[in-house]
Order: structure tokens, then sequence, then C-alpha cells
């Protein structure tokens, strides 16, 4: 337990106190280079699968057409 303890101890240690108050900031993904490129070709993506009777989970396409 002492061990632990220690440990736990070291790692408050190294972790400064402001990064404990720091508030979320969303990324904005669909402004980046990779969002644009996935967009324009998702749904050649999906008919090439279709072509080959291959299937992805569900949730991808959910995840797809919720944008």
């Amino acid at each position: 337990m002492l061990a632990t303890q220690s440990r736990l101890d070291l790692h408050r240690s190294a972790v400064p106190s402001s990064a404990h108050h720091r508030r979320y900031v969303r990324h904005q993904p669909e402004e980046s280079l990779l969002y644009a490129i996935v967009e324009k070709h998702v749904e050649g993506f999906f008919a090439h699968l279709g072509e080959r009777n291959t299937v992805l989970p569900g949730f991808v396409r959910d995840r797809v057409d919720q944008r």
C-alpha cells in the first residue's frame, strides 16, 4: 500500500495544478483536410464495399449519415 501511495504522490506532483482546471475546447474536425477528403469520397467507398459484398458495422454508416 505504501508503494502505491508513493506513486500517486509522484503523479500528483508531476501534473501542474492548472491542468485540473482546463476547459474542454472542441477541435472542429470538420475544418480539417482529412474530414474534407472522407466527406468527398465516403459514398464511393461505400459503393465499392457493396460491389465486393463487404459490409462495415452499422454504427459506421450511422455515424457518416449523422454529418
